[in-house]
């Protein structure tokens, strides 16, 4: 989760710099990774895909609201990452760069969304362990 936090910073840091394509980026890096430490944390290989969420209801009893989190972390996760080649490469047909695409809005969305995941899978990896 370190390595997540750090990137999270760094998505920050390219907002505040205007480097909306870059912030885009560094969330959804920080959203992956904060996803493959729940899939680690609950022994399945971080190569293993995000739909391997849908197992977590077999290792481990949730509860409602915790069902509901784990629907907004999929819904997160593949939201970001489809949008994330887009941020890297820009619109190859258009000829457009990344940066021509991209405002603040989809940039803060973004940050939102990596620090509402990081901070819900820190948490759910300590309630994990502590089971």
């Amino acid at each position: 989760m370190n390595e997540a936090k750090n990137l999270l910073e760094e998505a920050r840091k390219a907002f505040a710099c205007f480097d909306y394509p870059s912030s885009i980026v560094n969330s959804n890096k920080c959203i992956k990774l904060s996803v493959e430490s729940v899939l680690e944390t609950l022994m399945f290989s971080s190569e293993e895909s995000v739909d391997k969420l849908d197992d977590l209801r077999k290792r481990i009893d949730l509860d409602k609201p915790e069902l509901c989190d784990l629907a907004r972390i999929k819904m997160i996760y593949h939201l970001w990452h489809g949008i994330c080649a887009l941020a890297e490469q820009g619109d190859p047909e258009l000829n457009l760069p990344p940066v021509m695409i991209f405002r603040d809005r989809e940039a803060e969305l973004a940050l939102a969304h990596a620090r509402e995941l990081y901070y819900y899978c820190l948490h759910f990896i300590k309630r994990i362990a502590s089971r």
